[in-house]
């Protein structure tokens, strides 16, 4: 008995999985396919050779998002650092970016306690003074 032909493309139906961007049936609708078929494509129960690639492929989608983010943050960070120390800058706003940077320095290390990836800020240029005066604000505790 002859194999059923498939009528996709297997390097753009990793892609579309890996991405996770679109459901099983958006999936399905762009390759011919069903969504259980997409399903169970993506967890191995069919075509197992695909299903080290996808997982592959989702990892560096993964690490490719995070870089971004990384990159991103650190840009953020540049603009707050410049709305903290620009003299023409409203008080109010000053104290906002300095909130910012804070939670921002304690999701960094929290990712770091628990082994995600960092966002990769560098907090050397914020003064100590700063952020006593914001932890103070906030309730925080004193350093």
């Amino acid at each position: 008995m002859a194999e059923p032909t498939k009528h996709y493309d297997d390097d753009l139906l990793i892609a579309d999985l890996a991405e996770g961007q679109l459901n099983y049936g958006q999936i399905g609708q762009r390759h011919g396919l069903s969504a259980s078929q997409v399903g169970r494509i993506a967890r191995g129960e069919v075509r197992p050779e695909l299903h080290a690639r996808i997982l592959e492929a989702a990892a560096g989608v993964r690490e490719q998002s995070r870089r971004l983010g990384a990159t991103l943050s650190r840009a953020a960070w540049a603009r707050l650092g410049r709305l903290i120390s620009a003299p023409d800058v409203p008080e109010e706003v000053q104290r906002k970016a300095a909130v910012d940077i804070l939670k921002m320095a304690q999701d960094d290390a929290a990712a770091a306690a628990d082994g995600r990836a960092k966002a990769g800020a560098d907090l050397t240029g914020l003064s100590d003074q700063t952020k006593r005066r914001v932890l103070a604000e906030l309730g925080g505790p004193e350093t």
